[in-house]
């Protein structure tokens, strides 16, 4: 941040991957549920989730700034700075996302769960 750079959270999550993956058979008690009955589940719910939303916001992604997506996309209905923040960073991601897509196919592909979401992958980016 302070050499005019950012963080990354594309690639953190990516990295991040095989670290999950390694919880496999663990018992996992998150503070916001009771249990996470599957890492691999999980991990596929929000990629797809993720994918998802790509797919929808990849015709006006990058004609826009963050600002100006999440003012198209939310409105004046989004005014709490923390979901604005926690939307300011989705949309990075996604941009992150389509520039290189290789780093989380890559990422899925080592763990063992890319075919999973090999569908919506590819209709996000064929």
């Amino acid at each position: 941040f302070e050499a005019g750079g950012r963080f990354s959270n594309y690639q953190a999550y990516c990295l991040t991957l095989s670290k999950l993956a390694q919880l496999r058979d663990k018992t996992i008690l998150p503070g916001h549920r009771q249990r996470i009955e599957s890492v691999d589940a999980t991990i596929h719910f929000y990629i797809s989730k993720t994918l998802y939303r790509t797919l929808l916001l990849q015709p006006h992604i990058m004609d826009y700034s963050v600002a100006q997506l999440i003012d198209r996309v939310f409105g004046k209905q989004l005014t709490d700075p923390f979901h604005i923040y926690l939307k300011a960073s989705e949309i990075l991601f996604m941009k992150d996302l389509l520039e290189n897509p290789e780093t989380l196919r890559t990422a899925l592909q080592q763990i063992g769960l890319f075919e999973k979401v090999q569908n919506n992958f590819e209709r996000v980016f064929s």
